[in-house]
């Protein structure tokens, strides 16, 4: 199913999962090319975003919230053509807790006003700290990373346990 927003479309992906619920709305980077190492020592690409990933980008590591709209509006457009049974809208915590600005909570809360599904924001919490996948660079670590946290399928409504 391709979804179309302004001028740009993505292609959701399912991943793998026993619900079969789990989707990323695109991928983030298209290309990445290493350039060399700044004055500092710090790497340095040339990186090709989707529409998505540079709204994502911006978001994230600009504070501009001007992309959050475009990104709400993607996801509303996939939620509507779609048509999932949504109960409770529950952001996962952020790995990165002393980040003033949460993407994942602008995004949560944004989404929810937006199709009017309920909010619970403190419904999930960490039992430990979790380091950003960003930094893993290894795709077998990678892979363990996501083994090590629950799936996304096979539950039930927790909405009475959320009030």
């Amino acid at each position: 199913m391709e979804v179309a927003f302004r001028a740009w479309s993505i292609i959701p992906r399912n991943y793998p999962d026993p619900g079969g619920l789990c989707f990323a709305l695109d991928r983030h980077t298209v290309s990445s090319e290493y350039l060399g190492d700044d004055a500092f020592g710090n790497a340095v690409y040339e990186t090709v975003r989707s529409p998505l990933g540079e709204m994502l980008y911006r978001l994230k590591y600009r504070r501009d919230e001007l992309a959050l709209n475009p990104i709400v509006g993607v996801a509303t457009d996939f939620l509507k053509k779609w048509t999932p049974m949504i109960d409770l809208i529950l952001p996962v915590p952020p790995s990165n807790e002393r980040r003033k600005h949460q993407p994942v909570s602008l995004n949560a809360e944004a989404l929810a006003r937006e199709i009017g599904i309920e909010l619970c924001s403190d419904c999930i919490a960490k039992s430990k700290p979790t380091g950003e996948l960003k930094d893993i660079h290894v795709y077998a670590e990678r892979v363990k990373f996501f083994e090590a946290r629950s799936p996304c399928g096979e539950r039930e409504s927790k909405r009475a346990e959320c009030s």
